[in-house]
């Protein structure tokens, strides 16, 4: 029987081939759910795929090409562009995470860095960064990190700043 996730997933593909020369078949939402679902499902290539389409359609839709390129090509300009769209932001961290997950660490480090320089507030990515700290063994920095984090965090909420 299957799970879940393996029903989500091949009604999210089985869409995307019904959906075919309709605006719901190029939707990068619909990309980024698929990427998800086949990471959940360990399919870690195949995610790769799936959210690599997913920033080809959204970032064409801010006039940033892919063609032929990887994200980590885009210039400072580029960046400040496609992450100027929030649905932008989660496709890319999206998009580092996979990275992270098939070993590609320093790939996924710079993404989420170029991610912080623009939208420093997604503290998503600090979290990703300190959690590959601590698997190499790098500790005190693990820790300083968090403690700024947690400082920051502390400073927006007693400055009635709405933290998410």
């Amino acid at each position: 029987m299957a799970t879940d996730l393996q029903k989500a997933r091949v009604l999210y593909e089985s869409c995307v081939k019904l959906a075919a020369g309709t605006p719901l078949a190029t939707s990068p939402l619909l990309w980024n759910n698929i990427a998800v679902l086949r990471l959940a499902l360990h399919a870690k290539d195949d995610a790769l795929v799936a959210v690599d389409e997913a920033l080809r359609l959204s970032c064409g839709e801010v006039h940033v090409s892919l063609e032929n390129r990887s994200v980590l090509d885009l210039t400072p300009d580029e960046w400040s562009t496609v992450l100027h769209e929030a649905i932008n932001v989660t496709l890319i961290y999206n998009y580092a995470v996979i990275l992270d997950e098939k070993g590609r660490e320093e790939e996924a480090k710079q993404v989420w860095e170029a991610i912080q320089r623009e939208v420093p507030q997604y503290y998503e990515c600090e979290l990703r960064l300190v959690k590959q700290m601590i698997r190499h063994k790098q500790l005190d920095e693990a820790v300083s990190r968090l403690k700024c984090l947690c400082s920051d965090l502390e400073s927006q909420l007693n400055a009635g700043v709405h933290v998410i």
